[in-house]
């Protein structure tokens, strides 16, 4: 809150007469100054309680039962979009609570509502101050900044009443921050499950084979490839899994024809451990396990017996 500034205190090189209308005006401002200083002392100290032990904000407000309109409900007050309170999709509260006449400020409070990264940045429960039974419970899930106020995007939750508040009614509002959604800075395909991020690999993703037979990686790490009698030989075509950088282990699996398939690689370099398979067996499988190290493929061949 804002602490109203002092006026021009007495000085005793002041003529007589500025003296005494200087030194009436600065004590009499004195009791206000002290009202003023002890409402910020328990505005300071209810906000490091917040945020020492992870209480709810608790803002006081005088409802505005009569107007529904998105501007600034004047000092202290608490506006609905609905003249049926609980159908609200907008509340409209005040940058000054309605303590001490209106006099203290609650943007920082009200703001800390607006810094969750969730789809629902939080829980906002209002109640009668003299009659906690009339509540409502909304959910927040939009935050604006306006002129002298505050736009909060609200869906209701619960109530006790479609509208538990009559027009002046002095209100406490309980406010209760979500926490951030969750990030991920890894390499796995965000499937927009909410803040998750999860990966899919298919057991055995199918292949044709032709002149070209195109092997994605980047699409499942076993790729099965039934070869034709009408093309004898292939060109294996890999594209690399995301990212290029990375190690991971891969499978290619054949099954050969009444031929035997003969092929040859492009896309990605293939080097051979142990020998180097020449193609497949007439009517067999074939199975050829991948390391790839980021730049090249190391590879193991194996015909069914």
């Amino acid at each position: 809150m804002t602490i109203t500034a002092l006026p021009t205190p007495p000085a005793r090189t002041d003529a007589p007469a500025t003296f005494v209308s200087r030194a009436d005006a600065f004590l009499g401002a004195l009791p206000a100054f002290g009202t003023e200083a002890n409402a910020l002392a328990t505005q300071l100290n209810a906000m490091v309680g917040a945020v020492t032990s992870g209480t709810a904000i608790t803002i006081q407000y005088t409802i505005d039962a009569n107007v529904q309109t998105d501007s600034d409900p004047g000092a202290g007050v608490l506006r609905f979009n609905q003249a049926t309170q609980d159908t609200s999709t907008y509340l409209y509260p005040d940058l000054q609570s309605s303590v001490a006449g209106g006099s203290i400020d609650v943007t920082g409070w009200l703001d800390v509502m607006a810094g969750s990264t969730s789809t629902i940045k939080g829980y906002l429960r209002i109640y009668k101050t003299s009659t906690p039974a009339n509540y409502l419970l909304f959910s927040i899930s939009d935050w604006t900044t306006k002129t002298g106020y505050r736009r909060l995007g609200v869906t209701k939750v619960a109530s006790s009443a479609a509208s538990p508040f009559a027009h002046s009614d002095a209100v406490t509002m309980v406010y209760t921050r979500n926490g951030d959604a969750a990030t991920f800075s890894g390499d796995l395909a965000n499937t927009d499950l909410a803040g998750i991020r999860v990966a899919t690999f298919y057991q055995n993703k199918s292949d044709t084979w032709g002149a070209t037979t195109d092997v994605s990686f980047a699409l499942a790490q076993l790729h099965r490839i039934t070869a034709s009698t009408s093309a004898a030989a292939t060109t294996i075509n890999i594209t690399a899994p995301p990212p290029g950088s990375k190690c991971c282990h891969l499978q290619i699996q054949i099954a050969a024809s009444a031929n035997a398939n003969t092929y040859s690689w492009s896309g990605a370099t293939v080097k051979w451990v142990g020998g180097t398979w020449s193609g497949t067996v007439v009517n067999k499988e074939t199975f050829i396990n991948l390391f790839f190290d980021g730049t090249t493929y190391w590879a193991q061949g194996t015909n069914e017996v």
